[in-house]
């Protein structure tokens, strides 16, 4: 109904598909400026995050997922990600035992919550039993 990859529906993850399903047909010319320059930095400073962690900085040194997540995904998401790391350890501050028993799950259920909620309004406007706002 509003195109993949809209405001309405960003999907950050399908992006990297689409350009892979785009560069057969429209070739390098259909990528960013300096896609192998981009390319290599990110993985040189993947690797350097990766073998800092594993020194005497490991405890100081970014996770280099996160860091890769954070400049693919928008930054409303990252936001998100960052307020829940935030309630999460106030929560292992407040009761150790309980917050590592329970915050898989609830970060679980809270990413499916939000997707099933995602889907069902799409279907709602796509029905027409509700109108979409913005």
């Amino acid at each position: 109904a509003y195109g993949v990859g809209s405001e309405a529906l960003p999907v950050p993850a399908a992006h990297q598909f689409r350009v892979v399903a785009e560069l057969p047909a429209q070739g390098f010319s259909g990528l960013p400026a300096y896609p192998a320059e981009a390319a290599g930095i990110g993985a040189a400073v993947g690797a350097v995050l990766t073998l800092a962690s594993r020194g005497r900085l490991a405890g100081m040194v970014p996770s280099g997922m996160a860091m890769g997540l954070g400049f693919i995904l928008p930054a409303n998401y990252a936001v998100t990600i960052a307020v829940g790391a935030v309630l999460v350890a106030l929560a292992r501050r407040a009761h150790p035992a309980g917050a590592e028993r329970h915050v898989a799950a609830l970060g679980a259920g809270a990413i499916a919550g939000e997707s099933l909620m995602g889907l069902a309004i799409a279907a709602l406007v796509g029905l027409g039993l509700i109108q979409r706002s913005g």
